[in-house]
């Protein structure tokens, strides 16, 4: 109970006033504290931006790779199938070659010498003749034919070989990729646990909570002008208004946080869905794409604009696919589940927005 001014001495007065400038001196103290976590958690959140880009990128040229990978598989395939059919070609030519050879043998010189003096008509002897230049000329045709497919199997055998030079060389480079993708990991591993230690038990982990749901908030309201820019070349999307409770959930999992449940700081305005890391991230309806980038507090974002004022949001991503300002239907991949923004555990952060106003998903999606 604070003393009244004539009920005490003077010394009782310079006591309070000590207490007071104690408390004064606490105060600018913490604040000074505060400022300095700040400064630590700011420098933290910009190494964890800096690796899960990383990761991301990794991630998206891993998928590029394996692509390229398959298209070349396919490739080897179709270059074996095409040397199978050319060599029993080469077969057949064998054995029509080696049947001729046969019968050449058996006609023989003598034996053709004694056929032609055996003949008595002349208009006999010069078909005769005719038909040996004949088997003469498609023996020499078979030959040559012979060796074009010979050539042609031999050339298949260097695309062969120089396809498989090139998947090995794929494959090497996609298990470098795949080693900077673990160290990356590791790094990012390492930051999310020096972060949580800083946050754990500081009031400043609320202050950034909050502070990120109204950035994210404002960045909702700024997006609405931004979408203004895009408005003559969106393709008119139908009513998203008339898809509610007919949407598709963008990722396959269990809901562990409910739209208006408890968190640390108020109350969750979307829901979170546990799912693998990696897990294909789908739009729940057609749109454009007016926020693709890393956002404090909920990593890698998308948002996408269904236009009349309703957006979607897709947080704590590994990997973002689309860019600002691209097209996306229903159903479309635009990311990837993670755990960015600093999450314990792989989900996906699902967001819907009327006018900035913060709507309940499961009364969009159907189960």
């Amino acid at each position: 109970m604070l003393s009244l001014p004539w009920q005490v001495g003077g010394a009782e007065d310079g006591d309070a006033a000590e207490r007071l400038k104690a408390v004064r001196d606490r105060i600018e103290s913490a604040e000074k504290e505060l400022e300095t976590i700040e400064a630590r958690r700011g420098s933290v959140s910009a190494e964890l931006r800096r690796v899960e880009e990383r990761y991301g990128d990794l991630v998206h040229t891993l998928r590029l790779l394996e692509d390229k990978t398959a298209v070349q598989s396919r490739r080897a395939a179709e270059s074996s199938r095409r040397l199978a059919e050319l060599q029993q070609a080469v077969l057949k030519q064998h054995k029509a070659l080696a049947s001729l050879a046969r019968s050449a043998y058996a006609l023989g010189d003598q034996q053709w010498l004694k056929l032609v003096l055996n003949i008595d008509e002349p208009g006999r002897l010069a078909r005769m003749m005719a038909y040996h230049g004949y088997l003469n000329r498609d023996r020499y045709a078979r030959l040559e034919a012979l060796q074009k497919d010979i050539a042609q199997v031999r050339t298949l055998q260097d695309e062969a070989a120089a396809d498989a030079g090139r998947l090995d060389a794929l494959r090497e480079r996609i298990q470098r990729e795949k080693v900077e993708l673990d160290e990356a990991r590791r790094e990012r591993l390492d930051v999310l646990a020096r972060l949580h230690q800083e946050r754990q038990g500081k009031d400043a982990e609320l202050v950034r909570l909050r502070e990120s749901e109204h950035r994210l908030e404002a960045l909702v309201s700024s997006l609405r002008e931004i979408v203004a820019g895009f408005t003559a070349s969106l393709v008119a999307p139908k009513s998203f208004a008339l898809r509610k409770g007919q949407l598709s959930w963008p990722a396959a999992g269990e809901r562990v946080a409910q739209f208006g449940g408890q968190r640390m700081s108020g109350r969750w305005d979307g829901v979170v869905i546990r799912a693998p890391e990696g897990a294909p991230v789908k739009a729940v309806s057609e749109g454009r794409v007016v926020f693709s980038d890393w956002l404090r507090g909920y990593g890698l974002l998308t948002i996408v604009d269904h236009g009349d004022g309703y957006m979607s949001l897709y947080a704590f991503n590994q990997s973002v696919y689309k860019n600002v300002g691209d097209w996306v239907e229903t159903g479309e991949v635009i990311a990837s589940v993670g755990s960015s923004g600093g999450q314990p555990e792989p989900g996906l952060y699902f967001g819907i927005r009327e006018k900035g106003q913060a709507m309940d998903p499961s009364q969009w999606c159907k189960d």
